[in-house]
């Protein structure tokens, strides 16, 4: 049995808890001596996401087995859960979970030092669900969508489903998206591809008990965070993925700002990038931020 359910969300709030780490020494300046320690290894906004998104396996625990009680089946089975993102907003938000209180330290809470490596652009392909098969997977969700909240009948609900083998028809005059009923006007806002370019960046500085945020943004180019810069260097050519979109086309176009209280720097693109990040912002690619 398959159970699938769409919750709406906020933001996307990961787990940055790095197993990897370096052990590295290190002098101390009082004595004539070294001392050992070990640091956590950076991580991968896509790391934290392909955690977020990987199957999990689920047990109760309630019989002594540890395995999944099913009601449907009313017993214990193998049962996994796992998350994908089905329908996107204009403007992603993503929190990193720098807080923590562990058993492990005695109850103590503590901040992740981990750093986070944010990519220029990110691409949340690889994390929709159905993205095979996206036509037919965001018409059968809207199905399910507007049953559950029951904006439609279950016939009515059925025949949009079973409507996939139009899918492919040319998109009527009027309506780019093939379809013009009203229900569709919410799907108005979802961005045409899962592209999307770093806007901001919040930052937290100090420990968990005490501290200040900052914040960097970045100034949108005339016409909002499009497809393609002009000229060379960071605003200009093609996009380098595999660089995270340093020293290609990222879409961006604007001058980085820091915003520390009353104070206003602009700054380079890499002290953006090289910072502790507690929240970053993407805005999809194509959309104006005002």
């Amino acid at each position: 049995n398959v159970t699938t359910s769409l919750d709406p969300f906020m933001d996307l709030s990961l787990d940055i808890r790095s197993t990897a780490v370096v052990v590295k020494k290190k002098k101390l300046s009082m004595i004539n001596g070294t001392t050992t320690v070990k640091e956590t290894l950076p991580m991968d906004l896509t790391e934290c996401l392909d955690r977020f998104t990987s199957p999990e396996t689920l047990g109760s625990g309630g019989g002594g087995s540890g395995k999944y009680f099913c009601r449907q089946c009313d017993g214990e089975q193998e049962a996994r859960k796992q998350l994908g993102l089905e329908r996107l907003p204009p403007v992603l938000p993503v929190h990193f979970k720098r807080f923590e209180c562990s058993k492990g330290l005695g109850g103590v809470s503590r901040k992740v030092e981990t750093r986070v490596r944010v990519p220029l652009v990110l691409d949340l392909a690889p994390y929709l669900v159905g993205a095979g098969d996206g036509s037919k997977s965001a018409k059968n969700t809207r199905a399910q969508r507007r049953r559950k909240t029951g904006d439609v009948d279950d016939e009515e609900a059925d025949t949009d489903v079973d409507a996939d083998a139009d899918a492919d028809a040319e998109p009527a005059e009027g309506a780019p998206n093939g379809h013009d009923d009203a229900d569709d006007d919410a799907d108005d806002v979802v961005p045409s591809q899962p592209i999307y370019n770093l806007a901001s960046v919040i930052v937290h500085k100090g420990k968990i008990d005490n501290g200040h945020y900052i914040s960097y943004c970045r100034q949108a180019a005339a016409g909002g965070f499009a497809g393609a810069g002009s000229g060379a260097g960071l605003d200009g050519g093609e996009v380098v993925a595999s660089g995270w979109g340093v020293g290609g086309d990222d879409g961006g176009g604007g001058d980085w700002f820091r915003f520390d209280d009353s104070m206003v720097v602009q700054v380079s693109e890499r002290e953006v990038l090289g910072a502790e990040a507690y929240m970053v912002f993407y805005v999809a690619r194509g959309w104006e931020v005002v």
